[in-house]
């Protein structure tokens, strides 16, 4: 449970001051009250920053390569955001038993970012290979490219092959046809790819 904040200790002691406190009569009470709850509020907001900053969601630089000791993820030349990701995807890995959901939710968060319009599929290829699709906005950079196929490797059982392949959904691509989407858009759009041993 989450803790509840409260963003005006000086207000609230005030109004739970018995009557015959409250009043401008009292000034000194008045006064100690505000200058209690003053330092209280100084309390109430540093644990909330320190708490806040301390979550994967909004750590940032140290705090984040902190995470990523943690989990076995080494950021390498990522961006917070990216890396943010993988190490995300780091956790469920560690914690995951290899079934196609659990590495079509892995393959979601690494290549999302996740919106509206990206979709991902896994498809088995023979007995001992996948493949991951996913559609996304926007192309994925080259750090993120040569990171994703390091995760793979690695999270991959030996003698399974594995196919990764990246189609843009919004940009004009390499393979655009001179009228309509072409090869620019949906799972034919090119991206990052790896054939599977065999195939």
């Amino acid at each position: 449970m989450a803790h509840p904040y409260q963003a005006d200790h000086e207000g609230v002691a005030l109004t739970e001051l018995l009557s015959q406190f409250n009043s401008d009569a009292k000034p000194n009470i008045n006064g100690l009250t505000v200058g209690l709850m003053g330092e209280v509020q100084v309390v109430e907001d540093n644990t909330l920053d320190l708490r806040e900053d301390r979550l994967l969601s909004t750590a940032i630089g140290a705090q984040l390569d902190v995470f990523g000791r943690l989990v076995g993820e080494p950021r390498g030349d990522l961006t917070d955001d990216q890396y943010r990701r993988f190490i995300q995807a780091r956790i469920m890995a560690n914690l995951a038993e290899g079934t196609p959901d659990e590495l079509l939710a892995i393959w979601t968060i690494i290549a999302g970012p996740k919106t509206t319009g990206t979709t991902a599929d896994y498809t088995r290829m023979g007995v001992a290979a996948y493949m991951l699709n996913i559609v996304r906005d926007g192309l994925l950079t080259a750090a993120e490219i040569a990171k994703i196929q390091d995760f793979f490797d690695d999270i991959s059982p030996a003698g399974v092959g594995y196919g990764l392949v990246v189609g843009n959904g919004t940009g004009d691509g390499p393979f655009r046809f001179d009228s309509g989407p072409g090869f620019d858009k949906g799972k034919l759009a090119w991206g990052l790819q790896q054939d599977p041993p065999g195939l």
